[in-house]
């Protein structure tokens, strides 16, 4: 059975709101902080619902911390909205996690009703993808296969799917032209970032016509959502996702 329906519901991501700071030189404040400690990651993929929480930096004196004030815009004509950073406020409201695919989001159908297991998805540009594997919690077998890999943060997991990336296009290709990514109850992407997991698989590899590259694919995902990952895929020039179960 070959999988045909495309879907498009893409996520948005942190990167497309713009936060500044600005203080008593009534000019933009510079952002080279360097690494900073729990930084705010703009980039991964946020579901309707999700939240992003971290740490923005700015390049001021010790004299402008008590004027400092952050402006934000979503977009390219959003409005921006300025928020007072001068001091620690008296107390926090968390903004609340929305849980699971929500109602008139433009991802939920897809998400609810996802590719089944060993179903062969046509995903674009010669490419099929197929979870051959469901997931399952490798961190074990993770954290044995190299010395120098690190746990995954407290509260989280290592998560392995299996997966076969087959090409029928011209000449030959590499199988990281496919994006593919997870998403969990959270409704944030979760990161990829496992380290050198077992059987891992070789997305620079050239396949021909034909041929496939099979192998685990490896997320960090939070404890409570390892029974709720949906990957998601597409192709570098496509802009459509499939949504995949792995379950």
């Amino acid at each position: 059975m070959i999988g045909t329906s495309r879907r498009d519901c893409l996520p948005t991501n942190g990167f497309l709101t713009t936060i500044g700071g600005v203080a008593s030189a009534n000019t933009q404040l510079e952002t080279d902080c360097g690494v900073v400690p729990n930084g705010l990651d703009t980039f991964g993929d946020v579901f309707s619902g999700g939240v992003l929480t971290g740490n923005v930096c700015f390049v001021t004196t010790p004299a402008d911390a008590g004027l400092l004030q952050l402006y934000a815009s979503s977009g390219f004509t959003g409005d921006e909205v300025f928020l007072d950073a001068s001091a620690a406020p008296a107390s926090t409201v968390p903004m609340p996690v929305l849980r699971g695919p929500q109602p008139d989001a433009a991802s939920t159908e897809a998400r609810q009703t996802p590719n089944p297991l060993a179903t062969p998805v046509d995903v674009g540009e010669g490419w099929t993808l197929t979870v051959t594997v469901p997931a399952q919690d490798i961190t074990d077998a993770v954290l044995a296969e190299n010395q120098f890999n690190e746990p995954p943060p407290e509260g989280f997991r290592f998560i392995g799917v299996g997966v076969s990336f087959a090409y029928s296009g011209e000449a030959s290709a590499a199988a990281f032209e496919v994006t593919l990514n997870a998403v969990s109850d959270s409704n944030v992407a979760v990161q990829p970032n496992c380290g050198v997991i077992p059987g891992e698989v070789d997305v620079f590899a050239d396949i021909f016509s034909g041929g496939t590259a099979d192998g685990t694919v490896c997320f960090v995902v939070p404890a409570e959502d390892v029974g709720t990952l949906t990957l998601y895929a597409s192709t570098l020039f496509d802009g459509e996702y499939d949504f995949f179960a792995t379950q």
